[in-house]
């Protein structure tokens, strides 16, 4: 995994630095959420959806990695 001085860096768009930054904050509120919570229910509705955002994250890799637009274009249509 690259740190976070590494990714800013090198030489990916503005909307990506600028959509994983916030995906990850995202990412750590929900940790702390599901930490914090004791109802199971909710609990699981907090890992869905942080799931959802990891799953976000890695789609957004594999578009800058493999330089498809297609892919791109499709993350920047995603909808929280």
């Amino acid at each position: 995994m690259k740190s976070f001085k590494q990714f800013t860096k090198e030489n990916y768009s503005n909307f990506i630095k600028g959509s994983v930054g916030y995906i990850v904050l995202k990412i750590r509120n929900l940790e702390t959420r599901i930490n914090n919570e004791s109802n199971p229910v909710i609990q699981n509705n907090l890992i869905a959806q942080q799931n959802k955002l990891l799953g976000y994250i890695s789609g957004i890799g594999i578009g800058a990695s493999s330089k498809d637009r297609r892919i791109l274009s499709k993350m920047k249509s995603f909808k929280d």
